[in-house]
Parts: C-alpha cells; sequence; structure tokens
C-alpha cells in the first residue's frame, strides 16, 4: 500500500557549488558577487544606480556603500528586487561612504537594484560596492513512500 510521500529537507556545507539549483545561500562574510564601480544620480526621485543578476536562491548578506555629495543634503538608498521596492530605506548626510547592510532573502533568476535618490537637485547621491555574501549550501531532498 502506498501511503504519503514525506519529503524532508537536508544541507551539506560545500566548499565549491555543483550544481546551481540544487544550490542555497546562507548569510556569511564570504563575497560571491559584486558591482563596485561608484554610480550616482542628482534626481530627487528613486532611480535604478545599480543592478546584478542573481541566480542562486537563499537568504543573502547584502551590502552598498552610500553617500552625499553635500552634506546640506540627504542622501537616500533602496534594494529593489525585479524593479520593486524589497528592503527598507537608507539615508545618510555623510561626504564619505556610510556602508549599509542588510540579510535578504532572493529567488533563483532574480533581478536586485539599489534605487537612489538626493533631497535636493543641487546635490547627488552615490553608491558603490553593491556587494552578496553568502555560503552555498545543497538541498538535498528526500521522498520517502510509506
Amino acid at each position: 500500500m502506498r501511503g504519503v510521500v514525506e519529503v524532508s529537507l537536508y544541507y551539506q556545507t560545500l566548499a565549491l557549488p555543483q550544481r546551481l539549483d540544487s544550490l542555497v545561500a546562507q548569510p556569511s562574510e564570504t563575497l560571491r558577487l559584486a558591482s563596485d564601480e561608484e554610480s550616482g544620480t542628482s534626481s530627487t526621485e528613486y532611480s535604478k544606480l545599480k543592478e546584478v543578476y542573481c541566480r542562486v536562491a537563499g537568504l543573502w548578506r547584502v551590502r552598498f556603500d552610500l553617500r552625499s555629495s553635500s552634506s546640506a543634503y540627504t542622501a537616500y538608498a533602496c534594494i529593489y528586487r525585479n524593479g520593486v521596492v524589497y528592503g527598507t530605506s537608507k539615508s545618510t548626510t555623510s561626504t564619505t561612504y556610510v556602508t549599509f547592510t542588510e540579510d535578504m532573502y532572493f529567488g533563483a533568476n532574480e533581478y536586485i537594484q539599489v534605487y537612489g535618490y538626493i533631497s535636493s537637485a543641487y546635490g547627488g547621491v552615490y553608491v558603490r560596492n553593491f556587494r552578496f555574501y553568502g555560503d552555498f549550501i545543497v538541498a538535498i531532498t528526500l521522498n520517502t513512500l510509506t
């Protein structure tokens, strides 16, 4: 007699990825993906500053550096997923870069962006070092028929 199929998920830590469809990410300090060059705008409405393509699903540690062109203006930035706001808004009036970090879940094959704006068109918002950190683990699915 056939029973219900029971699905259990087990994880095994990997040093190197083997098949992307069997991998998931977990936050760590291992750099896996980066867009480091500086990008900026003088827009007073959210504009896309950075974009990367995330191939592996999971919980990632995401970092980026943010600064304003002048301490008189506030620079804002936020993580978007596939063009839709996803993270919490970050802001600074610092003219030197400030690093912001969030642990965030992304599905496989998604576009992840940093959008930003400045409080006055006389200023500028700048972002650099958009980075993803994580360790890859293998998701092994065991099916048991009872």
